[in-house]
């Protein structure tokens, strides 16, 4: 799949990198570190298109990664930063999905920094276990005593 839209995206004479071109680190403290590598980013005179490539069902989690990467890009790599960025999920095997740069909003950085500073504490956050929580994650009952099933 990825290999096809590099394809479709040279032809129409875009650059296209894929992977581990894309990669970037967001430094958000000494000791805490978000990398990403966006599947491809096509880039065509002033503007470039960010994609992932999913094979499986849409999730809200692939909307927040691609945003994630449309924060972060032109912050982390000098070559976008005064280029216009959008993105674009990609559904196996034909179903595209844009998305905008002004998805980027305040209401998302707030969120984005308060995730970020939860993650960069300096103690975990307080357990708060609940049989709704847990079914979704797999941490097991042996390693998590706290969890409810």
């Amino acid at each position: 799949m990825l290999n096809e839209l590099r394809e479709e995206r040279l032809a129409v004479g875009e650059k296209a990198m894929i992977e581990d071109a894309n990669r970037f680190s967001f430094e958000v403290k000494s000791d805490l570190t978000l990398d990403g590598k966006p599947d491809l980013i096509a880039v065509s005179q002033d503007e470039a298109t960010v994609y992932e490539c999913k094979s499986n069902e849409q999730k809200d989690s692939h909307q927040i990664q691609l945003m994630v990467y449309l924060y972060c890009l032109p912050r982390c790599l000098k070559q976008y930063q005064d280029i216009k960025l959008k993105g674009c999920l990609i559904y196996y095997p034909n179903k595209k999905i844009e998305i905008p740069l002004s998805i980027i909003d305040d209401k998302f950085i707030d969120h984005f920094n308060y995730w970020l500073k939860i993650l960069g504490a300096d103690n975990p956050p307080i357990k708060a276990p609940s049989k709704n929580e847990c079914r979704y994650c797999n941490i097991t009952k042996r390693d998590c005593p706290d969890r409810l099933d």
